[in-house]
């Protein structure tokens, strides 16, 4: 449209009256106007503004609506009614709207970005993890072949390294990995690590029968992880005198608390050192 000679262009109003009917609100530009265009202008911010804080995430460009015609034609009826002034005060208020909703949603999308990237981050971590289970399950089988324990590979994997290595290293040294080791009635305890106490079918020969292999792996694995914790170390020499001698090694021959330390550290370094 053309006002005192000069052009101007109507698309930036038409859009900022289509973003707040598109949001729910509205402007009216009267015919006839009796207020000054300070004060119209003061009225008309103030309620720009007033949308924009509650909505802050505006698109970057507004798709035409079908009733983006009547909007001009609407205009088109008012404009008489604005001064120039009134006019280039209501672009530079649409223009300066505009700018921050582009920024805000720049904003937002290095936000999305940073997520993606953490998720992203997560989801390697898992699979590393995935990995590392993987890899320890090969090693635990390949190491214990052909005994009774390779098939609790699976679950002995789940742990630690460290608290792996003890399981397959200490049940080495208790049962040859199995093929000694308590029964009860004729079923196997999967008990290969000389355990006392209680398993899901109660005892067997003075020790703990478990009712499957992953009963039997978690019971060893958890008791073996606290103690690991509990003495910051998880050489095999530092628990000797909790799972071989009991209270105390002083009632057991030297040849044979440093024969157990031996022989469960041969197997324990196998995994827990590579």
């Amino acid at each position: 449209m053309k006002q005192g000679g000069q052009s101007m262009n109507l698309e930036n109003c038409i859009r900022f009256r289509r973003v707040l009917r598109q949001l729910g609100g509205k402007i009216l530009i009267q015919p006839k106007r009796q207020v000054s265009g300070h004060k119209w202008l003061s009225s008309f911010t103030a309620l720009s503004f007033t949308f924009f804080s509650a909505f802050p995430a505006l698109p970057n460009q507004m798709p035409i609506v079908p009733e983006a015609q009547n909007e001009v034609q609407n205009i088109e009826g008012e404009k008489e009614s604005l001064s120039l002034e009134e006019l280039c005060h209501l672009r530079k208020s649409v223009q300066d709207i505009q700018s921050q909703a582009e920024a805000k949603q720049s904003k937002e999308e290095e936000l999305c970005l940073e997520k993606k990237s953490k998720e992203e981050l997560l989801l390697e971590m898992v699979g590393e993890q995935k990995a590392e289970t993987s890899t320890l399950e090969a090693t635990v089988k390949v190491v214990t072949e052909g005994f009774p324990i390779e098939i609790m590979a699976p679950s002995i994997a789940h742990y630690d390294r460290n608290v792996a290595a003890l399981i397959v290293g200490i049940a080495k040294k208790e049962s040859n990995w199995g093929k000694a080791s308590p029964s009860k009635g004729g079923v196997d305890c999967y008990n290969y690590w000389g355990y006392k106490g209680a398993g899901g079918r109660g005892t067997a020969m003075g020790y703990a029968c478990f009712a499957t292999p992953e009963e039997a792996v978690q019971a060893i694995g958890d008791r073996l992880t606290r103690l690991v914790e509990k003495r910051s170390t998880s050489e095999p020499s530092n628990l000797v005198t909790t799972w071989k001698c009991g209270a105390s090694c002083a009632g057991h021959s030297k040849e044979s608390v440093q024969g157990w330390i031996s022989d469960v550290h041969q197997y324990y370094s196998k995994i827990a050192l590579r």
